[in-house]
């Protein structure tokens, strides 16, 4: 019992130990930091999570606003393509009014980004309207192969790959209109910008649209007229494929030109069948009193609906009397040896004939008597403009011979229309004048001429220029000639004076190109005062030839005076058509898929408008790039 009151009261007396022992410290912090290593793996999760989930919504807003973009585009437009031959284009076309002439074009297309770009990597996808600028519309799509999820019934498989696909499926609505029902996919990167990651994540969005704005009525036709100076002119203009017939309208007036209104106006002559091919005539009936010309212009019938109005054609004035004989203030003829003659175009006159005789006394011209200028030897130049700018095509007129020695050349004009010719009432020309007198040539052979600046690598040469011999020359000459492309020819004796000009400036423009397979050579010199001359430059110098002329057999193409279209459904039978091309000395011809997977065959074939079809060959330049249109994969 003692042994028990002695122990209690020794803890009643024991001292109280304050604190932690060393034991329970780094028992507790190792519980701590356990408790915290989680916590912080828990932060960290939670941190990681929160930033994935933003780069998904920011990289899912950012496709979802590209995609509506690409939507909006498919639904404004009429026909969707792709590029050829690589399928890495899609190609919308739209039109803005029920009767344009062209369509618009939108072309998305996916490409790399570069070093020096500010988009995020790998992929971008532009835009480009027209064939103007590029423009960037998303970044950060994936370069990769990534499985898609377009469902496609296009045999030609998708376009474009990666960050960009799409797919087009082509049916027919109940008019016949071909319809067409485009899906688009994107896929971006969620965190590989840089590309080296082949199985990278990445998101997608996707749109399936119908191709749905207006869709266009068959153009107005193109009218000419086949002779300009004809009073009741025959009319043709390309045949408008889906066009059923044409009709014509007629306006007269005494003014430059009218313009008929379909309804007010009345119509020239019946409805005209229309062709899918080829050239549509048209032969008119209606006639303009003394005075007056008539105007035409036409309309196309598809279905029973008129498209607007073409352009507009018109006659010449119907004369009503000769016209007046040119005045000898009119008539200019330089004071040269081998001069420029020019005079103003008479409105009443559709025909100019150019009489030519020399005289020893410019003085005294020579007299020149009319009979039928259109045989007369004495012509030296004919033309016919009914029209201001076929006057300007032609007048001024320069000499391109030199006149006999010690003789000088006159000139007089005649000018006609339906009721005859503007002559004297002797029947002589009216008035008559005379260029310089050729009193003979003194060669200076120390006056060396040559050419400085000639472009050789092309068949029209701009910028030539030459030795000045300023300031004893008076003014230059060149003469050119033209001969086939492996021959040579000496301008000074057998080619035609070009430039008969002053000392400055001193440089010369060819304007005209040389016939298929030949080329122009040219030689150049001085001329002084009293006669002195200075040698021609030799040796000559020649432009490039122009390329020679190919015949396309559009016959066996199948689209020839009759069209019999060829199926372009294999391979062998796609190969056969380009042997066509290549073996008649073109290039391999481009190619375009513009017709649905049901009509596997040639369309058409074209060079910018050239080779239309409604005849069975053609002669083009060997240059030429044809196209074929039609089921081409």
């Amino acid at each position: 019992m003692n042994f028990f009151r002695l122990y209690l009261k020794n803890l009643l007396c024991r001292k109280q130990v304050k604190g932690f022992t060393l034991t329970e410290l780094l028992v507790a912090i190792a519980i701590s930091g356990l408790v915290l290593s989680g916590l912080g793996a828990g932060l960290v999760a939670v941190l990681n999570s929160n930033k994935d989930s933003t780069v998904k919504t920011d990289v899912k807003n950012q496709l979802n606003r590209a995609i509506d973009y690409i939507n909006d585009d498919i639904a404004r437009s009429r026909v969707a393509g792709a590029s050829t031959p690589v399928r890495d284009t899609l190609i919308l076309n739209y039109f803005t009014t029920e009767a344009p002439t062209v369509s618009n074009t939108i072309e998305y297309q996916l490409t790399a980004s570069t070093d020096t770009d500010p988009w995020l990597g790998p992929n971008i996808l532009r835009r480009r309207v027209n064939g103007g600028d590029w423009q960037v519309l998303v970044d950060g799509l994936t370069e990769n192969n990534v499985s898609s999820e377009l469902t496609c019934n296009d045999p030609n498989g998708l376009i474009g790959s990666g960050g960009f696909q799409a797919c087009i499926e082509t049916g027919t609505a109940t008019n016949g209109t071909a319809v067409y029902r485009v899906r688009v996919g994107l896929f971006g990167e969620l965190f590989d910008t840089e590309g080296t990651d082949t199985s990278s994540e990445t998101l997608s969005v996707l749109v399936d649209t119908i191709a749905r704005s207006i869709t266009p009525t068959v153009s107005p036709p193109n009218i000419n007229l086949v002779d300009p100076v004809d009073l009741t002119p025959e009319l043709s203009w390309p045949a408008i494929n889906g066009a059923d017939n044409y009709r014509i309208y007629s306006c007269t007036t005494t003014d430059v030109t009218c313009t008929p209104i379909p309804g007010t106006d009345p119509q020239d002559g019946s409805d005209i069948s229309g062709a899918p091919t080829g050239m549509i005539t048209h032969q008119t009936v209606t006639a303009a009193a003394d005075g007056e010309r008539v105007c035409f212009t036409g309309v196309s019938i598809s279905s029973g609906t008129q498209s607007v109005t073409g352009n507009v054609a018109c006659t010449i004035l119907n004369p009503t009397a000769v016209p007046t004989a040119i005045s000898s203030s009119d008539l200019v003829v330089t004071p040269d040896i081998v001069p420029e003659v020019s005079w103003s175009r008479d409105t009443s006159a559709v025909d100019y004939y150019l009489y030519r005789c020399p005289t020893l006394d410019p003085s005294s011209p020579c007299t020149i008597t009319v009979t039928d200028p259109t045989t007369d030897p004495n012509v030296v130049l004919s033309f016919r403009a009914p029209t201001d700018t076929a006057f300007d095509a032609n007048i001024p007129w320069n000499e391109t011979q030199d006149p006999p020695a010690n003789q000088a050349f006159c000139y007089g004009v005649v000018a006609g229309n339906e009721e005859g010719y503007s002559t004297a009432a002797s029947g002589n020309i009216s008035p008559v004048k005379c260029g310089a007198l050729n009193v003979g040539e003194t060669v200076d052979s120390t006056w060396d001429i040559q050419f400085i600046s000639f472009d050789t690598t092309v068949t029209n040469p701009q910028g030539v220029t030459w030795t000045n011999a300023s300031p004893d020359a008076i003014k230059y000459q060149i003469r050119k000639c033209e001969i086939e492309s492996n021959s040579s020819c000496n301008p000074e004796t057998d080619g035609d004076l070009v430039l008969n000009g002053n000392p400055s400036p001193l440089s010369f423009n060819e304007g005209f190109e040389p016939d298929p397979g030949k080329k122009f050579c040219y030689q150049v010199r001085a001329i002084g005062v009293a006669g002195r001359v200075s040698p021609y430059s030799s040796p000559e110098q020649c432009g490039a030839a122009a390329p020679p002329l190919c015949t396309l057999d559009l016959n066996a193409l199948g689209r020839g005076a009759v069209v019999a279209p060829k199926s372009t459904s294999t391979l062998d039978q796609r190969n056969d058509l380009i042997e066509i091309v290549t073996n008649a000395g073109f290039a391999v011809p481009t190619t375009v898929n513009n017709s649905p997977v049901f009509a596997p065959f040639l369309d058409q074939v074209s060079a910018d408008g050239i080779v239309q079809g409604g005849q069975d060959s053609v002669d083009l330049s060997c240059d030429t790039v044809i196209k074929f249109e039609g089921y081409w994969p």
